[in-house]
């Protein structure tokens, strides 16, 4: 047998190779484990840019945050969302890892406000706030919080009223003489619109108050200057023109006030600002169920009961919730959420839209659809002789003067 001599210069130089060759492994997996750990795909789909990994799903009930829909009629009511907008569905806000239990005295920071967070990982964004200063209770997901379940679980169940109580103007301009002293002094009615709807007639009750207004018609609306217009009111069924819908985008996005009752939420409100909140395909009976404040916004629900009653329409649509924090869940009702798909039971919500702000209500903001233009009110809230949906949207209204008044 022969034996091979390797010469020994040849020896060394294989050596130092290998060496190199192992370092470099090493430091190849060091740096791809940096990667794991900071959470960053290295391969994006689509995408010039790493991805964050996405959270585990929040395992509230009924929520979902993320880009998929909830099974049975919610699915099929939002498979076309895109098709009627003439917007971009905007992203998803992502699924938090708990529920957020945070209290009226809480210093959380509130995913209300527009901006950076604090996770430094990100560069530096200029945005506009959509509230200047943040006066409301910080939380993730207000009005659906661990807060807004226990203020749910002990709320007292007041018993229903069994009729109608008859509530005449001078009961709604003493409430809102009370509550907003001077407010309707040199208030022109060209600053409040109101867009003639099928089913609801908000103009019954804001004349009640002693509120002026312009009705216009949805075909109108697209072409009326909205630039010194305090708020928009846009009655069920909400069925308006792409025109309307850009100028009500604009109008919004500008600093303005947006009201809309019942159905505006599929008509309106998922076309105007995407991807915010959607019918869930659900409907409502006829009737007065329970209602809780369950967001304590001190101007919203300025000389309110925290506990009254709301009056639902047939076949009121009922809400989903896509994006907590801009959109606030403001009062909720335990016998609705019985039926609700989502099961939360939302009767009414605000969205924050860049500078603007929108109020929702589940339901009408006229005394009573089923005997229009009467003063019958099956609702009264307890103290205050008018109804809790109509003080709310007063108070909106009030608050969308002041701050046209400001600019």
């Amino acid at each position: 047998m022969h034996r091979i001599r390797i010469p020994v210069s040849f020896k060394n130089a294989l050596t130092v190779s290998l060496t190199g060759l192992c370092l470099w492994s090493a430091a190849s997996v060091s740096l791809a484990s940096d990667w794991v750990e900071e959470g960053v795909s290295d391969i994006a789909p689509n995408s010039g840019q790493r991805q964050p990994i996405e959270r585990a799903p929040v395992s509230t009930p009924g929520f979902n945050s993320g880009s998929g829909s909830d099974s049975g009629a919610d699915s099929n009511s939002n498979s076309n969302s895109n098709s009627e907008s003439p917007f971009d569905t905007p992203p998803q806000m992502q699924n938090q890892n708990q529920d957020d239990q945070t209290g009226p005295d809480s210093s959380t920071s509130t995913s209300s406000q527009s901006g950076n967070t604090h996770d430094t990982s990100k560069p530096l964004e200029a945005t506009i706030s959509t509230v200047k200063t943040d006066y409301r209770r910080p939380s993730r997901f207000p009005g659906l919080d661990g807060y807004a379940n226990n203020v749910m679980q002990n709320a007292p169940m007041i018993p229903l009223p069994q009729k109608d109580e008859a509530v005449n103007p001078p009961a709604y301009k003493s409430w809102l003489s009370a509550t907003h002293a001077g407010i309707t002094e040199n208030l022109n009615r060209e600053s409040i619109i109101e867009v003639k709807g099928k089913w609801d007639d908000s103009g019954h009750v804001l004349h009640s108050f002693g509120i002026p207004c312009k009705r216009v018609s949805p075909n109108e609306l697209g072409d009326t200057n909205l630039d010194n217009v305090y708020v928009v009111v846009v009655n069920c069924a909400g069925d308006l023109p792409t025109e309307a819908i850009l100028a009500l985008r604009r109008y919004v996005g500008m600093g303005g006030y947006l009201l809309t009752t019942d159905w505006a939420l599929d008509g309106v409100l998922k076309k105007t600002f995407p991807g915010y909140v959607t019918w869930n395909g659900g409907y409502t009976e006829s009737g007065v169920v329970d209602a809780v404040i369950v967001d304590p916004d001190p101007r919203l629900f300025k000389n309110c009961p925290p506990t009254a009653f709301w009056k639902l329409d047939k076949k009121s649509q009922t809400v989903k919730v896509n994006r907590p924090g801009e959109v606030r869940v403001l009062a909720r009702s335990r016998l609705l959420s019985r039926s609700d798909p989502s099961q939360f039971g939302i009767l009414a919500f605000t969205l924050d839209f860049r500078q603007g702000r929108v109020l929702h209500l589940v339901g009408h903001f006229d005394n009573n659809s089923d005997r229009a233009f009467n003063n019958a009110l099956p609702d009264p809230a307890p103290g205050i002789q008018i109804s809790l949906r109509q003080a709310l949207a007063a108070n909106f209204i009030v608050e969308a003067i002041k701050n046209g008044r400001s600019r």
